[in-house]
């Protein structure tokens, strides 16, 4: 990829992207923008996750054996895999663009968070995007007088990382798992956190627009 440019990492939820049956409607909408926003010269780094059908894997071996933790990370890091390889066949008109750089080194440990933070690591990226099916990050701890839960558009990490469980579980269902928000602190990286079913507030934030979404970054 040209350094000069700038590189943005998707990281796109696998529930996202098979919530049931595949969605062709959200995969045309993402590969749709992508090809705009790199003819207006940015560079795409496209993670996608698990989600729903690793989840349905794992709980079905937790179920019916005694896999250990790692075991059952596995059955996750092949449903990524799969979901790699559609996503490949998908983008590879579309330049410059990696799918998943890296995967086949994945191992048992943490979730593809860690693996996406990495990514922007080492490609120079300042801003990763996180896709998932929700509008915001919620904490879960406070609610308003209605119980609905408390929303989040602007953190830290420090206040963000103090929110999470301190040991990552396969197949969780957090936000940004607690290793890869470690690394994320570390290095600088700002996350948005957007609905991918809106594709138009994706557009906003990479465009530098006010955005609806939650945004993790550093703040002094």
């Amino acid at each position: 990829m040209d350094e000069h440019k700038e590189t943005i990492v998707i990281s796109v939820g696998g529930s996202l992207v098979v919530p049931h049956d595949i969605n062709l409607q959200f995969l045309s909408k993402l590969k749709d923008f992508v090809t705009g926003e790199t003819e207006q010269g940015r560079q795409f780094v496209i993670v996608v996750g698990g989600g729903s059908t690793a989840r349905k894997y794992q709980n079905a071996v937790r179920k019916l054996s005694n896999a250990d933790m790692a075991d059952i990370d596995r059955i996750g890091i092949t449903a990524i895999k799969l979901n790699v390889h559609m996503m490949k066949l998908i983008f590879r008109e579309v330049a410059p663009v990696l799918i998943n750089p890296g995967v086949e080194e994945w191992e048992p440990g943490s979730s593809s968070d860690l693996g996406t933070v990495q990514i922007a690591q080492k490609y120079g990226a300042k801003k990763l995007v996180n896709l998932s099916n929700v509008d915001y990050v919620y904490d879960v701890a406070k609610t308003d007088e209605t119980g609905r839960l408390h929303t989040i558009t602007d953190i830290s990490w420090d206040d963000f990382i103090a929110m999470l469980p301190t040991e990552w579980t396969p197949g969780a269902n957090v936000p940004f798992d607690p290793r890869a928000s470690e690394l994320a602190r570390e290095i600088g990286l700002e996350v948005a956190n957007i609905n991918g079913q809106i594709i138009e507030e994706l557009r906003k934030y990479v465009q530098g627009k006010p955005f609806r979404g939650t945004l993790i970054r550093c703040i002094d």
